[in-house]
């Protein structure tokens, strides 16, 4: 491949501003048929710090590593932001959490890219749900956050402190018909209860 045709892909790649980009739509884009060509191409790229190989089959666009939601969202697919992260941004937990946390129905899994750290927690595929496109990238409502929360903290994965948070901006009629959909565990249970006492006291 010349000089040339490798300049004009990095152009189209910092003009699309795709952070994540997976070898098939490369492969497009190079026109390049041959296997071993790609390859090699697709090397050059990331000798040249512009490509970084990501999950298999994937390459993040190093200049477009701004939207922390969306290489999320396209690091390990289908995925979208929730739990910690989630809640943090809309106001519902002040502390700050150390990684960017998404559910996917898919295994677990952590990626550390760009000197940030990407989890993954994996749900039942019937749960995966309650979420919405927000600048590009899919976000989980604020109640389905705390559900994802609260759900994986009645399995014993993570742990959730009701008194840390802010369940002012949590719209119980929203939160109730939710939660119908969820597991009516006896842990489960109890803790959707101490939601809704400490929404009635807030």
């Amino acid at each position: 491949m010349t000089l040339y045709k490798k300049l004009k892909i990095i152009e189209f790649l910092k003009k699309e501003g795709l952070p994540v980009v997976s070898t098939k739509f490369l492969k497009k884009l190079t026109g390049l048929t041959n296997q071993q060509t790609l390859a090699s191409c697709l090397e050059s790229l990331v000798k040249y710090d512009i490509l970084e190989k990501g999950e298999k089959g994937k390459y993040l666009v190093k200049n477009n590593l701004g939207n922390d939601f969306l290489v999320a969202n396209l690091l390990y697919e289908p995925s979208y932001i929730s739990l910690e992260t989630a809640l943090n941004l809309y106001g519902i937990l002040s502390q700050f959490p150390i990684e960017i946390s998404s559910i996917t129905t898919k295994r677990k899994k952590s990626k550390n890219v760009g000197g940030k750290l990407y989890t993954y927690y994996q749900i039942n595929p019937k749960y995966f749900w309650g979420f919405e496109k927000k600048e590009n990238a899919l976000l989980a409502l604020p109640e389905k956050a705390l559900l994802d929360s609260l759900y994986l903290a009645s399995k014993g994965v993570k742990e959730i402190s009701i008194e840390d948070l802010d369940l002012s901006k949590i719209n119980k009629t929203v939160f109730v018909n939710f939660a119908k959909n969820f597991p009516q565990t006896k842990v489960s249970k109890n803790l959707f209860k101490k939601v809704l006492e400490k929404k009635a006291s807030s």
